[in-house]
């Protein structure tokens, strides 16, 4: 939505927003919703970490109550079906491909090395393996700054990618690595949903995520399009216990390497 809202103003046939700014907008009048005719709710899973139901409430009170719905998520928690309840009456479920099915044909590895290594680790298996593009997950947004800037001293065409960037320079830096004129993307997880580039070679899990269904969005950023592609997952002795429970729950066991 950003700065359009002269855009839509003027008028236009589909509108994309966070509900935080939608309702922004709408409090200040600027737009006629009368002729909504479709509510999609995308990600809708990850809405509920952000305490979204209150929200949700809102947006629904601000369009008009005739209108189809769809809402799609990676993911059915138990809270889903309040969400959907909220929406419609006559919910038709609709399941695409398990994810799993996706994933075993991913190459998993997990290698076991202290957190002050995984850098000069990282920089080891990007020149064994000669990687064209490489997905590396961060846990927070400095880090992906920092951890760019230092390959970038050491002649690696690094980038990162995080929330605090504008959009315009999200896109360029999207870009530019899917052009390979940035082969290493230093990303939170922000780049885990939605990130759709074909090529990448491997995804590294430099800071593992929190939860097992954000180990699957992650690595499944890679074989894509009927390609293969590899998943190595960084662990030290404090995070050896948070790994074992994303293997129990993506039902998968990996061998440790040093």
């Amino acid at each position: 939505m950003g700065n359009s809202s002269y855009s839509i103003q003027q008028g236009c046939d589909i509108l994309v927003a966070t509900s935080g700014r939608f309702l922004d907008v709408v409090s200040k009048k600027q737009m006629n919703l009368s002729f909504i005719e479709f509510l999609v709710l995308d990600e809708a899973d990850k809405m509920l970490d952000l305490g979204f139901l209150e929200e949700l409430d809102s947006v629904l009170e601000a369009i008009p109550k005739e209108r189809q719905n769809l809402m799609f998520s990676a993911t059915y928690p138990p809270k889903m079906q309040m969400i959907a309840s909220k929406i419609t009456q006559n919910a038709v479920e609709v399941r695409l491909e398990e994810e799993k099915s996706i994933v075993e044909k991913i190459s998993q590895r997990v290698i076991e090395v202290s957190r002050e290594n995984r850098g000069p680790l990282l920089r080891h298996l990007l020149k064994e393996n000669k990687w064209r593009l490489v997905l590396v997950f961060m846990a927070n947004k400095r880090a992906t700054d920092n951890i760019a800037e230092k390959f970038r001293k050491h002649g690696i065409k690094a980038a990162s990618f995080n929330a605090d960037l504008e959009q315009d320079v999200r896109n360029e830096t999207l870009a530019a690595f899917k052009e390979a004129k940035v082969n290493v993307l230093f990303a939170t997880d922000i780049a885990a949903r939605g990130l759709d580039i074909d090529n990448i070679d491997s995804v590294i899990n430099y800071d593992l995520p929190r939860s097992p269904s954000d180990y699957i969005h992650r690595i499944g950023r890679t074989a894509r399009a009927g390609k293969s592609g590899s998943a190595i997952s960084f662990i030290d002795h404090e995070t050896q216990a948070h790994f074992e429970l994303i293997e129990k729950r993506s039902e998968i066991k990996l061998i440790r390497r040093v």
